[in-house]
């Protein structure tokens, strides 16, 4: 059935982009861990295959040429991809045209920011068994923080692509920690207005990113909520998309309903390029 006469219209890739602006406006981890969906095919529930990568080391040559073959990687990890999700709402036909539209417009915004929401969340909880944890009964300190990177430093962690993601307030308490929001400190090529005292966000911290969100973890550690904070490195974590925010535009009885699902898995695949730093509850 078509649109009804008069509709203002708007594409399914509209809609696609209008979501995913908002979903990628306001959440990380999607782009800051291993994305291996160039390997998804269309298959159902996919499992993708991530062999662990064991180090190399050089052997002499022999006097004749002879060389000694390393063994292969003896194990994996797997990437299911087994995460379908839907955003479903019908706009009926008798609403005003362009409340119609605004409605619609407001609920993809939405559709977006919760489609995040998930992928974030999915994300975040892959902490639970990684045993590489500092727990503090205190706000983060520089201490904490500079212990987490030497402990990725020591297992050979790559130092490119680092990051350190903390709740808005322990984001607050680092903001208190001088070191961290000095000039003296953080370099004279910095403009005034853009240190952290001004912005209200921090400067990179020992070559890590420093990100703040809402959706970090507090869960029940020991009978105590703790927050979860974490510095990690992209290869800590992995992500396969097989539908990325796709748009389903179908006529139900007399109206219009707009659903918006994508399909991913994500996976843990280094816990060694994780350091948790479970925190003070804020």
């Amino acid at each position: 059935m078509p649109e009804p006469v008069g509709s203002l219209t708007w594409s399914k890739t509209d809609i696609a982009m209008e979501a995913l602006e908002q979903r990628n406006a306001m959440f990380f981890m999607k782009t800051r861990i291993i994305d291996k969906s160039r390997l998804v095919t269309g298959k159902k529930f996919q499992q993708i295959d991530i062999p662990e990568v064991l180090d190399v080391i050089t052997n002499r040559i022999g006097d004749l040429g002879g060389v000694t073959p390393q063994k292969e990687n003896p194990s994996s990890v797997s990437l299911i991809i087994n995460q379908p999700r839907e955003a479903t709402r019908d706009f009926p036909d008798a609403e005003d045209v362009q409340l119609s539209f605004d409605n619609q417009r407001a609920f993809v915004r939405k559709a977006g920011v919760a489609h995040g929401q998930f992928i974030e969340d999915t994300i975040l909880a892959l902490e639970t068994g990684n045993t590489n944890r500092i727990d503090v009964p205190t706000d983060l300190t520089d201490i904490l923080i500079l212990q987490a990177k030497v402990a990725l430093d020591a297992a050979d962690v790559p130092q490119m692509r680092r990051f350190l993601y903390v709740s808005p307030g322990q984001q607050g308490a680092i903001l208190l920690i001088d070191k961290f929001v000095n000039i003296r400190f953080i370099g004279f090529g910095i403009r005034p207005e853009a240190t952290p005292t001004q912005t209200g966000f921090l400067q990179t911290i020992y070559g890590a990113e420093p990100l703040m969100g809402t959706r970090v973890r507090r869960r029940d550690v020991g009978g105590t909520v703790r927050t979860i904070n974490f510095m990690f490195q992209e290869e800590a974590y992995a992500i396969g998309v097989q539908k990325d925010m796709t748009t389903v535009i179908t006529r139900e009885d007399l109206a219009k309903r707009i659903i918006l699902w994508n399909l991913f898995g994500v996976v843990r695949t280094r816990d060694d390029h994780v350091q948790i730093l479970q925190s003070e509850n804020a």
